[in-house]
């Protein structure tokens, strides 16, 4: 599991596993504050208590679909009630169904074929259907410092 502070969306950090990664909003700075130390502290532990080293891949977080008015794939696509949105199952970008037509299995994820784009379906085929390994270790998930905001956004 992953947790990433959200630094340009108040009070919002990311929640990433392989399965499903998701954003998660607070009422205030202290109860986001107060909900990160402990998700951290129990991760951290459970690592450190665990004595190993785990590898994982993360399900992509989704792009709100407010946030694009055309393919992010293509640029071309504008979205209406005719020419729908669809979700990348591996980027999590929202893209046409032209640049979306393909699926492919996307290893920890699920067993079923998954709606990919075009440029995912690509590595996916090139890696043989896996997803990219972030290490996870009692000093950092997935690479980020706890104590320090990763600058991501949506």
């Amino acid at each position: 599991m992953c947790v990433c502070l959200l630094t340009d969306i108040r009070n919002g950090w990311f929640i990433c596993s392989q399965r499903k990664s998701f954003a998660v909003f607070a009422s205030t700075p202290i109860e986001k504050q107060q909900w990160m130390d402990h998700i951290n502290r129990a991760v951290t532990d459970h690592i450190r208590e665990a004595n190993v080293r785990v590898s994982a891949t993360f399900a992509a977080t989704m792009v709100p679909d407010s946030e694009a008015k055309l393919c992010m794939h293509c640029q071309k696509t504008q979205f209406t009630f005719v020419n729908r949105r669809h979700h990348c199952r591996k980027c999590g970008m929202v893209v046409c169904g032209n640049c979306s037509s393909q699926k492919a299995i996307i290893a920890d994820q699920s067993d079923k074929p998954q709606r990919v784009c075009s440029s995912c379906a690509v590595t996916l085929k090139r890696e043989g259907g896996g997803g990219l390994p972030r290490e996870i270790s009692a000093n950092g998930i997935c690479g980020w410092n706890f104590s320090v905001a990763a600058n991501l956004s949506f």
